[in-house]
């Protein structure tokens, strides 16, 4: 189990998002160059969402980068939300290649056993599916702080309803956030970034509820 710390942006249009990606400052910061990667994630619940009705999200993702495919269980809970785009989750992840198979392996990552309770005699069904590039930028901060950048372009497919991705992640990997979330406020100001209030999975339930 890890405890996720991610702050989300939205960016306005591709033309920033080309800027953004060639910003001085995280170049400055780079710690090795970006990495692209195509992710094609699938969302499940029960069809009464006991997993929404507290707020966890189940997804299988498959992330290709350089030729080789991973595909990646995740269960997060959120711990708090700090607000203005920051989020706080426990995320447990486990390899498999279908998400019925992975939750033996979440549970042994350190998972409720809720979750196996939660799904007895109620079979998961995807609700969505996410699909998007990432490219990521690896940062270093000379107090030892690292974190990740990353841009998200793609889309959000929830029943016959789509909506498009573009928003960008910083992600703490070690140390405290207040560097991340100065990176984030100069950022917001040069770009006309906004907080990102709704996680991809969010908006695809709010899709799924609008008429």
């Amino acid at each position: 189990m890890a405890t996720e710390w991610e702050l989300k942006l939205n960016i306005p249009n591709d033309q920033t998002a080309e800027r953004l990606m060639a910003d001085p400052e995280v170049y400055a910061l780079g710690d090795g160059g970006p990495v692209t990667a195509e992710m094609r994630a699938r969302y499940y619940d029960t069809a009464d969402s006991r997993l929404e009705a507290r707020r966890w999200t189940l997804r299988l993702r498959q992330e290709t980068a350089d030729g080789v495919t991973r595909s990646v269980a995740a269960l997060k809970i959120p711990h708090e939300t700090a607000g203005d785009g920051i989020y706080l989750r426990d995320e447990y992840e486990a390899e498999a290649a279908l998400v019925e198979d992975a939750l033996p392996g979440l549970e042994a990552m350190g998972a409720p056993p809720e979750l196996r309770e939660l799904l007895a005699g109620n079979p998961l069904q995807e609700n969505c599916r996410i699909e998007f590039t990432r490219v990521t930028f690896p940062l270093a901060w000379d107090d030892g702080t690292r974190a990740e950048l990353t841009v998200d372009r793609g889309v959000i497919r929830a029943g016959i309803k789509s909506q498009p991705i573009l928003e960008a992640e910083l992600e703490l990997l070690f140390g405290l956030p207040e560097p991340l979330i100065r990176l984030a406020a100069r950022l917001g100001r040069d770009y006309g970034l906004t907080p990102g209030l709704l996680s991809k999975y969010a908006r695809a339930l709010r899709m799924l509820r609008s008429r």
